[in-house]
């Protein structure tokens, strides 16, 4: 899931944003572009909400032309992962590790310009990913 299909309209005062396939409010911006940035920010505050697992994936860009054939212009807005990254919420833990495997994690890092906790959750994310 790499974007969604959104609908954009010229109002007399701004261009307004809807998602078909998501239950976001109506987007305003004052132009296409402040619109197009407000829809990409909607999205991502809209998925941070969301059990990503129940997310349905985007509908075709045919569905949905032939579903809002003359409600305005359909355009790709990318869900930003960074942005949807940065606005969850986050918990502190406790790990334990043995101590060197912590100093082997440690160099890793280092190596990758990377913070202790971003590198763990990414290596979690993927093995729960292939562990499916």
């Amino acid at each position: 899931m790499e974007f969604y299909f959104a609908i954009f309209r010229q109002t007399e005062d701004s261009v307004s944003v809807f998602f078909p396939d998501l239950g976001i409010p109506e987007i305003r911006g004052g132009t296409w572009d402040d619109a197009y940035e407000n829809a990409i920010a909607a999205l991502a505050e809209w998925l941070v909400e969301k059990e990503m697992d129940y997310i349905a994936e985007p509908s075709p860009y045919e569905e949905i032309r032939k579903k809002n054939h003359s409600q305005g212009e359909i355009i790709p807005v990318p869900v930003d992962k960074a942005l949807v990254k940065n606005q969850q919420k986050t918990k502190r833990f406790s790990v334990v590790f043995p101590e060197s495997v912590l100093q082997k994690v440690d160099r890793y890092r280092l190596k990758k310009g990377v913070r202790r906790s971003t590198l763990l959750l990414d290596a979690v994310v993927d093995y729960m990913k292939n562990k499916k």
